[in-house]
């Protein structure tokens, strides 16, 4: 019995010899746009006289939150940290800096910019209509800092527009759709200083 085992594992080598020789998937590349984001993060860390100490995996994913059916970009400020600016400069009470690039004729430019706890790409309807899903600080939703609330948003090509808001507990089944079929469309005006670390939130 022990001879065919041996014989057997002995099969098995050239086989996982191969598996572990074939090369990992590569990164996608950064839209340039992207890249000269990550690459100003790092120069102002080093003239503050910090180390840069990025999470390159985690710093930019691909998505499609627009609903034009191209590739967007949400970059994570959270994975560009700076050993002199504690966890992360760009993370407070209402969550972590993230940033949208959406896609345009010249490639890319950015259309969101604010503090978030947590978001996620949604379908808007059942045509498949991407959407915004985030979980933001609690005041948006007239509660205390420490609730969450959950708002859905939606690209017009131009600005966001708020399809709906109300406060949660977690990501509900159906978020978006229920609150899409309230049919509102607040328009998000730019804000000003975020009551959070004074940093500016910008929403197109």
């Amino acid at each position: 019995m022990i001879r065919p085992l041996m014989t057997a594992s002995s099969m098995l080598l050239p086989l996982l010899a191969l598996v572990q020789s074939q090369p990992a998937t590569p990164p996608k590349v950064w839209p340039r746009e992207v890249q000269a984001l990550y690459d100003s993060l790092k120069q102002e860390c080093r003239a503050d006289g910090g180390k840069f100490i990025p999470d390159r995996a985690h710093f930019a994913v691909e998505t499609e939150v627009t609903g034009d059916g191209k590739p967007d970009w949400v970059v994570d400020y959270s994975s560009a940290r700076c050993s002199n600016a504690g966890y992360s400069a760009y993370c407070g009470t209402a969550g972590c800096m993230i940033a949208i690039f959406g896609s345009d004729r010249n490639g890319y430019r950015e259309i969101f910019n604010d503090n978030v706890r947590d978001w996620q790409a949604v379908k808007l309807d059942g045509k498949g209509r991407a959407g915004l899903g985030l979980s933001v600080h609690g005041t948006v939703c007239g509660s205390v800092g420490a609730d969450m609330c959950l708002e859905v948003l939606r690209w017009d090509g131009r600005k966001w527009a708020v399809v709906g808001r109300r406060r949660g507990t977690g990501w509900p089944v159906g978020l978006a759709r229920d609150m899409g079929s309230q049919g509102r469309q607040t328009p998000v005006a730019p804000a000003g200083l975020h009551a959070d670390g004074g940093r500016q939130r910008r929403r197109w």
